[in-house]
């Protein structure tokens, strides 16, 4: 394998020998002396090691990382690991700064900065490669943008054309070149422009007549381990011979109608025999040509997809020195196709110094450059190296792709031609990129070649040459590490990656990266947009349209052959956790530590919102994944994996262990508090698992079951052995946390049923306070209920867990204000049965009442019998009883309502002065009644009587009022005489009916002898019936005359009514047959009943007469109009009848 590779090595360089050799040019011999270097370097490189050095660390490993995962459009990195990129996103773009830390083994990145951007960069550059102030971006539509990250602002400016390079320079500003040929400086404090005519006419010894700037690019300054800005830039310009002051605006399209979009268009002038400036067109083919004076005839060439097209223009009236628009399409057929012939210019290169205002300087002997472009330029011992290429370059006297060394002093700015030199490639160079201290130069080009030179002797030789898939877009490479030499890596347009590793020391090129297929390049998996190896390769950076990927610790990948990015990167591997039912569950903390041998090299928490997490991994390092839950019913554990098994798209799967719960399980008698007096058969069912535990809490038992659970819902189930004193206990817990479980357990209920009996009423009905307590007076059951009545005795039923010895308490609780009815009683009862039973008669509680009657004019005492009875239960105490001559009399009675009947006794045998007298008392207490004896009335007979009622009965209510006393009511219909107490001296008696039937009756009567019957009339009062009479169609009807006839009563009346039809009858109360009657009219009879005031509509029919005469007018124009009619048909059929003569003579 060694023999072959050398062997294709030397073929390579001997392809390269070949063209070295074939075109030397007479004017720079040292060219030879670049040959002989390199066949002395070629016979020195033998071999290509492949192994190892013997000093490369290995104890940490390579990691590729990636950093962000939005699409990068641009970026530049920094030597203090500053990164400044642009990421596209679906909100849009954004310009970030960063800073990468790659101290620990796996990198990561701190955002700094974020700014959000209307429009994609063109450019993107920054003022310093160590510690940027200035960032810069401009876009395709002439937007530039300059971040001041000192002073945290930002300025925008607008300039013409699109963006292209730009060049900072110290203490100035930035140069920006457009694609308008134009350059400004725009000044950190104030913006100033200059079209690059007018700059570089002001600033040049000589006048030019036109300047077309192709190029601008910064100088770099080589140290020992870093590059910098120079702080000045170099232009190329490409100059014209003639003046070309004419602009032509024109559109290109094709044959099919659709416009040539971003072709390169140039022309060739046969009158002059000279090429105009290139331009290019924009996406609707328009582009503008750049022509001397007086030009009437020009051959276009069209460059599109590398594909050459050509057609011939005339123009007319072309003015000079002003813009011409050309206003037909210019149509280009596909078939034309053509050999477009180099246009042929002078390109001169400027140095813009770092001045304000700035000067140029124009290198010498830069000029017949032809289309050449900077690759880059460099400041190294004093000397500034140029490197061009191109295709024409009359300096060099070549046709084909170069690529060219200039070299000028730095102090004078004199050509060192002793180092210029030219270089054929197989196509034009696309970028290079120069080692800090300048031995190590590398090139690539649109082919896909990669070219090493070295320096010796300020001179430079090519070393090695190597080819990708596609065009170069990027290389990068490292500063000198020792046994390593320099890293080199490259990257083209089909996303390949080659790494190379080329060591001075030992002349030997190692190809680091190794293809499937044996190529010298891998496939990164994305589009590159940037490429950065850091000076001493201590990391790879990669940015593209899958992100910024970091590979850190690059020197450990490099040892060896690199096959494959995916190798090193550090991935997310699923970690799914289950719990030991085999559920999946969330809420945990995973600790995923990377380990490299023994040691840790990365580490990383996840908290798991859901069953399913990401966890880093890199092939060949272990991964040690460390669980915590949050939930406290997990134990955390810790799992080592093989990374090389671990890393894939299953990912990891977690059983985490239960966490055993502490469970303390106490049975008390719920009653008592206490252990229970009998053993417990204890059942554990675990509801989730179908899982039992059975267990035994003994009889006075006081220490807890000690038992641990998987945290779960379970069902507890505690049960009496012999079934009868303890209830069945059943109850679900969640048992989540350690805990500590009280079985209270329920004695099986006994019944105790209390009957409660009382001879007397309790009146008002009294409440009685029932307590039931145990021996030692603790509450068994309280209640508080009604008290019993002789007839219907109280009972009090509850259910109890005592046992053994109690005592029932009964306290009377009387209304509010009264004293008690019952004395307060107690019994004891042995609580043994399912049912026990006890009974308690209560005895009323008595209070002394002494009475005494007097009269109610002397106030003296009257002797009298009394005889007092309760009211509810109707027992009397003493039937009859005398008073002595003092008349007072003391009883011991319970509390109640009683009635006592009082008879005056005679007096020396005369007849009482006092009638007798009947009262209640109500006993609520120790009392002293008086009662007062009124002098004797006549009970007279009295009837109350209406005239004009059938039989003179009343036929409402009468409140009979004795001396203003209400002493009765006469109902409605009662004729029966009513007895009516008066005084001798005769009463006042008020009559007043009750529904103002009747009215009002006052007056004063004397008692009569032998019950004669006093009669008192009552006269009832008259109501106003008001009748609105109408005829047939609504008109009142005058004079109407209307008479009432009583029907429950004798009366009647009658009136005439108002020319409004209005009648009004004034009647009592009663039912009455009313008829009206009106001339011309029927008359009306109906049966109304009047209570109060009221009203009446009445509508009367009209006799035929009263109709005709209502009519009479229309009826007599009626029989006019047939009267009429009838003469008028006599008188036509006369006149029918003579016209039927006539025309027959």
């Amino acid at each position: 394998m060694v023999h072959e590779k050398a062997s294709r090595l030397r073929n390579t360089k001997a392809v390269n020998n070949t063209m070295l050799a074939t075109t030397s040019a007479k004017k720079y011999p040292r060219i030879y002396l670049f040959e002989s270097t390199l066949l002395l370097m070629l016979l020195a490189v033998i071999t290509i090691m492949l192994a190892p050095p013997a000093h490369a660390k290995t104890d940490v490993p390579a990691i590729a990382s990636a950093l962000v995962n939005d699409t990068i459009i641009t970026a530049l990195n920094t030597y203090m690991n500053k990164l400044v990129y642009v990421r596209a996103t679906d909100e849009g773009l954004f310009l970030n700064i960063a800073h990468i830390n790659t101290s620990n083994p796996v990198p990561s990145l701190t955002i700094l900065d974020e700014t959000e951007l209307a429009t994609l960069p063109s450019l993107l550059t920054i003022d310093n490669l160590y510690d940027p102030r200035y960032i810069i971006l401009g876009d395709l539509h002439g937007n530039v943008i300059i971040k001041d990250l000192h002073l945290n602002r930002t300025l925008e400016f607008g300039v013409i054309g699109s963006v292209k390079n730009a060049v900072f320079l110290d203490r100035v500003g930035v140069a920006i070149r457009t694609s308008a040929n134009a350059l400004y400086v725009i000044r950190p404090s104030e913006l100033g422009w200059f079209e690059a005519r007018v700059l570089i006419g002001n600033l040049l010894p000589e006048k030019l007549e036109h300047v077309e700037i192709t190029d601008l690019k910064p100088i770099l300054k080589l140290e020992d381990n870093r590059i910098e800005y120079l702080g000045k830039g170099l232009i190329a310009l490409r100059v014209a011979k003639l003046a070309y002051n004419t602009l032509v605006k024109a559109a290109l399209i094709w044959s099919n109608g659709t416009p040539v979009a971003n072709a390169t268009v140039y022309g060739y002038i046969d009158s002059i025999g000279a090429f105009t400036p290139t331009t290019t067109t924009d996406s609707n083919g328009e582009f503008t040509l750049r022509i001397p004076p007086d030009t009437f005839y020009i051959t276009l060439f069209i460059k599109t997809n590398n594909t050459c097209y050509s057609t011939h223009i005339t123009l007319r009236d072309i003015k000079s020195g002003t813009l011409n628009i050309v206003t037909k399409p210019i149509v280009i057929d596909p078939q034309n196709r053509a050999v477009c012939p180099p246009p042929t210019f002078e390109t001169k290169l400027l140095i813009l110094k770092n001045k304000y205002p700035p000067t140029l300087t124009v290198l010498k002997e830069s000029s017949r450059l032809g289309d050449a472009k900077i690759l880059t330029a460099y400041m190294l011992n004093n000397i500034l190296y140029i490197w061009v290429t191109g295709r024409n370059i009359p300096l060099f006297n070549v046709t084909a792709p170069v690529f060219a060394v200039l070299a000028f002093n730095a102090a004078t700015g004199d050509p060192v031609e002793s180092i210029w030199g030219y270089y054929v490639s197989s196509s034009i160079a696309t970028t290079a990129a120069v080692a800090p201290s300048g031995e190590l130069l590398v090139i690539g080009t649109s082919d896909g070649s990669i070219y090493i030179l070295g320096k010796s002797n300020n001179t430079y030789t090519l070393l090695w040459s190597q080819k990708l898939a596609g065009s170069i877009i990027h290389v990068t490479l490292s500063n000198r590490i020792d046994g390593l030499g320099y890293i080199i890596a490259a990257t083209d347009a089909m996303s390949n990656l080659m790494l190379l590793a080329v060591n001075p020391d030992n002349n030997m090129v190692r190809i680091i990266t190794r293809g499937p297929r044996g190529e010298p390049y891998i496939d990164s998996g994305m589009d590159i947009n940037y490429l950065y190896l850091s000076p001493n390769a201590e990391y790879l950076l990669i940015a593209g349209s899958k992100g910024i990927i970091v590979f850190n610790n690059f020197q450990a990948a490099i040892t060896g052959e690199l096959k494959s990015l995916d190798d090193y990167m550090l991935k997310k591997i699923p970690l799914r956790i289950y719990n030991e039912d085999g559920e999946p569950v969330k809420g945990f903390i995973v600790l995923a530590t990377l380990l490299y041998g023994n040691n840790s090299i990365y580490e990383t928490t996840v908290e798991t919102n859901n069953s399913k997490a990401y966890i880093p991994c890199v092939s060949g390092s272990k991964l040690l994944i460390s669980v915590y839950p949050k939930d406290n019913i997990y134990l955390p554990i810790t799992l080592a994996y093989d990374a090389i098994r671990a890393c894939t798209a299953d990912g990891v799967s977690i059983t985490v262990p239960y966490r055993l719960m502490k469970v303390r399980l106490f049975v008390v008698d719920k009653y008592t508090g206490s252990p229970p007096l009998h053993d417990i058969d204890i059942t554990i069912y675990d509801v989730k698992r179908n899982h039992t535990l059975n267990y035994t809490y003994n009889a006075g038992q006081e220490a807890p079951l000690l038992i641990e659970l998987k945290p779960g819902i379970y069902d507890i189930i505690a049960s009496d052995t012999d079934k009868t004193f303890y209830k069945l206990f059943r109850k679900q817990f969640g048992i989540f946390n350690d805990t500590t479980i009280i079985i209270d357990l329920q004695r099986v209920p006994v019944t105790v049923e209390i009957t409660i009996t009382a001879d007397l009423l309790a009146y008002p009905l009294d409440r009685l306070k029932v307590y039931v307590v145990s021996h030692d007076d603790r509450p068994i059951y309280t209640e508080t209920t009604n008290a019993p009545t002789p007839t219907n005795a109280t009972k009090v039923v509850f259910t109890t867990a005592y046992r053994g010895p109690a005592r029932i308490i009964i306290k009377d609780i009387p209304p509010k204000g009264l004293p008690p009815f019952f004395i307060d009683t107690s019994i004891n009862i042995n609580i043994t049965k399912l049912v026990n039973k006890a009974n308690i008669n209560l005895v009323p509680m008595k209070y002394p009442v002494t009475v005494t009657v007097i009269d109610n004019f002397t106030k003296s005492k009257v002797p009298a019998k009394l005889v007092i009875s309760r009211i509810y239960d109707n027992r009397s105490l003493d039937p009859h009883l005398e008073l002595e001559s003092n008349g007072t009399l003391t009883l011991n009675l319970p509390r109640g309502i009683y009635r006592v009947y009082v008879e005056p006794l005679p007096i020396n045998g005369s007849l009482p002065l006092n009638a007798p007298r009947i009262i209640s008392i109500n006993v609520n207490g120790s009392m002293n009644i008086v009662i007062e004896l009124e002098r004797i009335r006549v009970l007279t007979p009295l009837v109350i009587i209406d005239p004009m009622s059938p039989g003179e009965v009343v036929i409402d209510n009468i409140i009979v009022s004795v001396d203003g006393h209400n002493i009765t009511k006469v109902l409605s219909g009662h004729s029966e005489p009513i007895k009516v107490p008066l005084l001798i001296n005769g009463s006042e008696i008020e009559l007043i009916s009750e529904n103002r039937i009747y009215a009002q009756y006052k007056g004063k009567i004397k008692p009569t002898l032998n019950d004669t019957i006093v009669k008192i009339k009552l006269s009832r009062i008259n109501h106003v019936l008001t009748i609105t009479v109408l005829n047939d169609i609504g008109e009142p009807i005058p004079g109407v005359r209307a008479w009432a006839t009583g029907l429950d009563l004798e009366y009647s009346t009658d009136s005439v009514g108002t020319p409004e039809g209005i009648v009004k009858l004034a009647l009592p109360f009663g039912s009455y047959d009313l008829c009206l009657s009106a001339a011309g009219y029927n008359g009306k009879c109906m049966t109304v009943t009047l209570a109060t005031d009221a009203s009446l509509v009445v509508t009367l029919t009209p006799k035929p007469i009263t109709i005709i005469a209502r009519y009479s007018t229309l009826i007599t124009a009626v029989i006019v109009g047939v009267l009429v009619l009838a003469v008028l048909r006599f008188y036509f059929k006369k006149i029918v009848e003579r016209l039927s003569t006539e025309e027959e003579f």
